[in-house]
């Protein structure tokens, strides 16, 4: 089994080389990441200008580029600099991110960008994140990506990503697995001035009342990993025929 591991906190973050400890039983570890930090990049991909990929040296991978693009760029490098060496994927893992991505973290989140990316390609993909911007510790999290890939290979769907939440407590103290929806919880921020001119966004999750636990924000904040299933495909299937109903037609020229 091939594997192609990449992230958007950069190819030297721990959270990559946790995950490439864990998985090297599992197959032939290959690994693509952003040169540097890359956060919030979501499902970018670089068309203004060039990127420029470099050999790195990941301890356990059998092969490491390091690019100066986006998380999904590192995807598609690797994905095509590996093939044009005869080496296809059967799996991407994207993580373990230093930070949540829960609810609508989700459609910023270069971690998650990354792993739709993988799934753009037909390939099974999983997003781990541990929801800590100061995790050292990433044993947890690396243990349930490795735990899951059986489960990912057998029983999702290629369009489809896994994307997985782990509290930042100690092990003992996880109360388990929830299987959840992306809550519909948003940050509420604002650009703020800084010193020496300029502004940046800062801000905090706002709180939702959802004391069944079905979100994933709210499992992960009352000590429960999270997996939730996504797909690429944002038809709001339940609304397409009332919208089909509203009679828009085009105008005919005079």
């Amino acid at each position: 089994m091939n594997i192609l591991i990449t992230n958007d906190d950069g190819i030297r973050s721990g959270g990559i080389s946790a995950l490439v400890r864990t998985l090297s039983p599992k197959g032939n570890i290959y690994v693509c990441a952003p040169s540097a930090q890359r956060s919030g990049a979501s499902q970018s991909i670089s068309l203004t200008g060039p990127i420029y990929v470099h050999p790195a040296e990941v301890p356990g991978a059998a092969g490491a580029f390091a690019v100066d693009g986006t998380p999904a760029d590192c995807t598609k490098v690797g994905i095509q600099f590996w093939g044009e060496r005869g080496i296809t994927f059967d799996a991407v893992y994207s993580g373990i991110n230093k930070g949540s991505n829960l609810g609508g973290d989700t459609l910023y989140s270069g971690t998650v960008g990354a792993a739709m990316e993988g799934a753009l390609f037909g390939i099974r993909s999983t997003a781990v994140s541990i929801d800590s911007h100061q995790a050292e510790d990433f044993s947890v999290a690396a243990e349930l990506a490795a735990d899951i890939l059986d489960y990912v290979m057998t029983e999702t769907e290629p369009e489809m990503i896994l994307n997985i939440n782990v509290p930042y407590i100690p092990r003992e103290q996880i109360k388990g697995i929830r299987y959840t929806r992306l809550g519909e919880r948003y940050y509420e921020d604002a650009f703020q001035p800084v010193e020496g001119g300029g502004y940046m966004l800062q801000g905090e999750p706002g709180s939702m009342d959802d004391p069944d636990m079905l979100y994933d924000c709210t499992a992960v904040q009352n000590g429960y990993v999270s997996i939730t299933p996504m797909g690429y495909d944002y038809t709001r299937m339940d609304c397409l025929d009332r919208v089909a109903e509203c009679g828009l037609q085009i105008r005919k020229g005079e």
